[in-house]
C-alpha cells in the first residue's frame, strides 16, 4: 500500500462531512467517491488540497515536514488522530461550525478510529459492498467493507467513520 492509498482510506470518510458543511464542492466530493469506489488513491495534490487541515495536523503533531511515508501516516491515524478529536481539531472544522450544523457529538463519536472484532458478515446482492458487524469496547455496529478487505468472523479491522479501513494482521 502506498502512503497516498493509506492516507485516503483514513481520510475519505471525512470528505462527506467536508461536503455537508460546504468545505468542498460537489465536484470534488464526487471525484473522491469515484476514487474510493475504484479502490485507488487520488493524486497527492488533490489529497493535499482537499484535506489541508489533516496534512497540517500530521506535520504539526508528528513534527515532520514530509508526511508521505507509510509509517508516519499509519502512526498518525492509529495513535494521534483520536487525540486531535479530543482537542476538537477536526479537518477544516471548528466546534462552532459543527454545532451550527448539529454535528458535533456525532462527528466526535464517528470520527474516532477503533480496532474492532468482526462478529458477522452481511452480504446481499442488493448491497454494493459487504457489511461487517463489528464489536469494539462494548459497542456493536455495522460498518461498510468499502475496500473489499478479505476478512472473516474473528478477524480484527481498523474502523474509521463506519468504514473498515484495514485488516489487522496478527
Amino acid at each position: 500500500m502506498t502512503p497516498e492509498e493509506c492516507f485516503f482510506r483514513f481520510a475519505f470518510p471525512c470528505s462527506e462531512v467536508l461536503y455537508t458543511v460546504g468545505k468542498i464542492d460537489k465536484k470534488t466530493f464526487s471525484l473522491l467517491q469515484d476514487f474510493a469506489e475504484k479502490k485507488q488513491a487520488p493524486p497527492r495534490e488533490l489529497l493535499e488540497q482537499t484535506f489541508r487541515s489533516a496534512i497540517r495536523k500530521i506535520r504539526e503533531r508528528m513534527n515532520i515536514e514530509d508526511i508521505w511515508n507509510l509509517d508516519t501516516i499509519k502512526k498518525y491515524f492509529l495513535k494521534v488522530h483520536n487525540e486531535a478529536l479530543d482537542d476538537c481539531d477536526i479537518d477544516h472544522l471548528t466546534r462552532d461550525e459543527l454545532n451550527k450544523h448539529g454535528l458535533l457529538e456525532q462527528i466526535l463519536k464517528l470520527c474516532r478510529i477503533h480496532e474492532a472484532a468482526v462478529i458477522g458478515i452481511i452480504s446481499k446482492p442488493s448491497l454494493p459492498h459487504k457489511v461487517l458487524k463489528v464489536k469494539f469496547n462494548s459497542t456493536e455496529r455495522n460498518i461498510v467493507n468499502l475496500y473489499d478487505l478479505n476478512v472473516a468472523e474473528g478477524d480484527r479491522v481498523i474502523v474509521h467513520y463506519g468504514i473498515a479501513v484495514e485488516k489487522i494482521k496478527l
